[in-house]
């Protein structure tokens, strides 16, 4: 959500395990600490490691965008099933788009593998805020 002179930190991601998130704002991030946004665009702080193999580490606050098409192989933050875990991950269409494969950057975690139906998508990366 776009703030004034800055953007809402809706809370965390969980970049590892699926796991139940739970949304409240945390803070706004102002306009100075940011890349280019668009209205409606968010952040969520990164919790885990699975994701470092695309420079993308615990802390980060991700910048989504919600309500566009996630693509093949695309960094998205994912909710699954009627519990809305979730988890950031590259999302991976099968062959008869039936199934969607999460996977993570970091060879330490499996695939997670679900069906296509029980996927709904929070919002497709667009970039990172690095605290210093």
């Amino acid at each position: 959500m776009l703030g004034v002179g800055g953007l809402y930190v809706l809370g965390s991601i969980p970049a590892g395990p699926l796991r139940e998130i739970l949304d409240g704002c945390e803070n706004l991030v102002e306009d100075r600490e940011l890349l280019p946004y668009e209205v409606g665009d968010f952040l969520l702080i990164v919790e885990g490691d699975s994701m470092i193999g695309d420079g993308i580490y615990p802390g980060d606050k991700v910048l989504l965008r919600p309500n566009v098409s996630v693509k093949e192989g695309e960094i998205a933050a994912v909710h699954v099933g009627e519990e809305y875990f979730a988890s950031l991950k590259h999302v991976h269409f099968g062959a008869s788009r039936s199934v969607i494969k999460l996977r993570a950057s970091n060879p330490s975690y499996e695939d997670i593998v679900v069906a296509a139906r029980e996927v709904r998508v929070a919002g497709v990366y667009r970039g990172l805020v690095r605290s210093t």
